[in-house]
């Protein structure tokens, strides 16, 4: 269920004492640390670009190992009890596994799109009047308002084609970039461009955060995509300087061309097929064509004739060593070795992430690194480096790490995975607790558990004595009340 935070100048303030700019309503879930950094995001940028109107941004935050998606609109509200002007800054806040959800739904709704459909509903809190209070209800907001973004009309307006929508599908712009626009396009215009965008990409934005409102003091590290006017010289000088692109949205825009394939050899030219590929078996020589798997073909192939090499060297290396023990008269030792051949980036993710659960703890590195290692396992998967079954294996264990919780069944997952992965389930076991207790105290961690839970818990401990002793060693205050009894 998502969260809310309302952040704005009242007389009276939800979460301290005295007046001025603070919170006045709030999830009552949210905890203190991930209400300081809201806090942090809800100021207004009176030089950014569509000033004078709602700026919007969507972040990514951390708190207790776990991941939230923000979703932020600040906007001027005129005079507060003091007369004084002031702004209102709402905070919509998403778990990952929300935020996951959306990604798959088949409206296809994007962080954008969202926050484009609570508008229209208009569900964004525009002023605040009464006493601070907690925030029991959940915006009403329905997929069927996202804005269709099929025709891209907002491309087509501000650039002349809506094909230039594509834009975050190239290589140039899909990682992160300034949006250069025009002046006079408000923050709505910005909001429309990323929904339209986000639309064509495989995860619909999900984890691209953005800001409508770039700052010179923004970090791309935080902010992957940032809307900006030609007025902010620092921030474009410090995005060229850096080596990241800028988008110019205007009437002349046009993409980088993806490079054509190459077109296919000759029949007469091309190699006879091996025999052990089945795929490259089915494809005639009369009429070459492109294929959309043929770059699995030719891994696959490229397998089969690498373990049908590790077979043959195997058995040379066994019939020579049966042939020394057959020609001398007294026992011979023989020692094989076998020089592994360097898999690059598909093996340095699984070796970082048993060197990440052995080092000693750091919150941030952690979750910076098993967000980074989650990446690659997923460019690794589709690249063929890494099997669609490790590769999902690795996503999940670096998910259930970032969303590390109280659950039993979560943590026995995740050390399924690290079996699966040869990583030391020990030590990603003690990294899991290290990531779930990180800033809570054990009453906290153990407040609220069910009865069904904290058996799971005494079933799963008892049921790993060697686990058990290893994690009691090191949160004996939070583990040990459930090492009395197991489940029967």
């Amino acid at each position: 269920m998502p969260l809310q935070l309302i952040h704005t100048s009242a007389e009276h303030l939800l979460d301290r004492q005295g007046s001025g700019y603070g919170t006045v309503a709030r999830s009552e879930a949210l905890s203190r640390i991930l209400c300081d950094k809201l806090t942090a995001l809800s100021s207004y940028r009176e030089e950014a670009a569509g000033a004078g109107g709602a700026q919007y941004s969507y972040r990514v935050l951390a708190d207790r190992g776990s991941a939230y998606h923000v979703l932020t609109r600040v906007q001027m509200s005129g005079a507060d009890y003091s007369g004084r002007a002031c702004h209102i800054a709402h905070h919509l806040i998403l778990t990952a596994g929300e935020a996951e959800a959306m990604s798959r739904h088949p409206a296809r709704p994007t962080p954008a799109g969202i926050m484009l459909a609570m508008e229209a509903r208009g569900l964004w809190k525009t002023a605040w009047c009464g006493e601070p209070s907690f925030l029991a209800d959940v915006p009403a907001f329905c997929t069927e308002d996202v804005p269709d973004a099929a025709a891209q009309p907002t491309w087509k307006r501000l650039t002349g084609h809506k094909g230039n929508a594509r834009a975050f599908c190239t290589p140039q712009y899909e990682n992160d970039c300034v949006l250069l626009v025009p002046q006079g396009v408000c923050g709505a215009d910005i909001l429309h461009l990323l929904h339209e965008g986000d639309w064509l990409t495989h995860l619909r934005g999900w984890g691209h955060t953005f800001t409508t409102a770039a700052a010179e003091t923004d970090s791309f590290a935080d902010t992957h995509r940032m809307a900006c006017t030609a007025e902010s010289r620092r921030l474009l000088e410090r995005a060229q300087d850096a080596g990241h692109p800028v988008l110019r949205i205007c009437e002349t825009l046009e993409l980088p061309q993806t490079p054509a394939a190459p077109p296919p050899c000759k029949p007469q030219q091309e190699p006879a097929p091996a025999p052990a590929c089945a795929p490259c078996r089915t494809r005639t020589q009369e009429a070459p064509q492109p294929c959309d798997r043929h770059g699995t073909h030719l891994r696959r192939h490229r397998r089969h004739i690498i373990k049908a090499a590790c077979a043959g060297a195997a058995a040379l290396c066994l019939a020579g060593a049966v042939w020394l023990l057959s020609t001398q008269g007294k026992p011979a030792t023989v020692t094989i070795r076998v020089q592994q051949q360097p898999q690059g980036g598909a093996a340095n993710i699984i070796g970082n992430l048993a060197e990440l659960a052995e080092q000693p703890f750091d919150a941030a590195r952690a979750e910076t690194t098993l967000t980074s290692l989650a990446n690659q396992a997923n460019v690794c998967g589709q690249t063929g480096e890494l099997s669609e079954v490790t590769a999902a294996t690795l996503q999940e264990c670096c998910r259930l790490l970032l969303q590390a919780d109280n659950r039993a069944a979560h943590l026995a997952r995740a050390i399924e995975c690290a079996e699966l992965l040869g990583v030391p389930p020990a030590s990603l076991a003690q990294l899991y607790m290290q990531l779930s207790t990180h800033g809570t105290t054990p009453a906290r961690w153990l407040g609220g558990m069910e009865a069904r839970e904290r058996a799971a818990w005494a079933y799963f401990l008892n049921g790993n004595p060697v686990l058990r002793d290893s994690l009691l060693a090191s949160f004996s205050p939070y583990l040990s009340p459930f090492t009395a009894t197991a489940k029967p």
